[in-house]
């Protein structure tokens, strides 16, 4: 830890997954980054990514039910200079992390370039709903190349102009169940480099309902 320290990885932050570690992220299987937080928030997004025919309570959060190979990785990052932002809810929209953008007073200087890929965005959806409206219904504009090229060039535009991540209150995975003594806050790491892993941390060995913390 003390090494990892040193090199600048100075937060521990945990990544609720069903890997059973991080070597590499593929940047086509995230949206504009690893989402990462507080274990509390880690095992929030396992329950509700939990299978909804399997679920104990109508909201699928019951204390102890997760689907197979469900796991939680404490990581070590470097979020050095996050950039801050409110939650999306679908970080990977683009046109909604668009318009997170332009309403935020850190990209005052970059309005006109923000201006320009939403309306961009803007196009390519009404283009998308109207070509999977038919017999392609059920293909959603998150999925799209045209979205994914969007969330690169955003991820981009926010890597430029100096920041190494998102910084966002988590309206979701803090809203039930208990909330961490530490930083209420998830983070977007925007660069595979500034994640370390550590070992892998099964959910179902818990402590007096919270996950237990591992040493890295």
């Amino acid at each position: 830890m003390a090494n990892a320290t040193e090199r600048g990885y100075d937060k521990t932050l945990y990544h609720g997954t069903y890997a059973q570690d991080i070597t590499q992220i593929d940047p086509n299987k995230v949206d504009l980054g690893l989402h990462v937080g507080t274990p509390e928030q880690a095992t929030n997004r396992l329950k509700d990514l939990a299978d909804p025919r399997a679920r104990d309570t109508a909201l699928g959060r019951h204390a102890s039910y997760y689907d197979e190979g469900a796991n939680i990785l404490p990581l070590r990052v470097r979020a050095n200079n996050p950039l801050e932002l409110k939650d999306v809810g679908n970080w990977r929209d683009s046109h909604q992390v668009l318009t997170a953008l332009r309403d935020s007073p850190a990209f005052v200087k970059n309005a006109d370039k923000i201006e320009d890929m939403l309306q961009k965005a803007d196009e390519l959806l009404v283009q998308h709903e109207e070509i999977y409206s038919g017999q392609f219904k059920g293909f959603s504009w998150s999925e799209s190349n045209a979205n994914r090229e969007l969330l690169d060039e955003i991820r981009s535009t926010i890597q430029d102009e100096g920041y190494d991540s998102i910084r966002y209150l988590n309206e979701i995975e803090n809203t039930y169940g208990a909330r961490s003594a530490g930083d209420p806050y998830s983070y977007i790491i925007l660069d595979s480099a500034d994640v370390i892993g550590g070992i892998s941390l099964n959910p179902r060995f818990r402590d007096g309902g919270a996950v237990k913390r591992a040493q890295i």
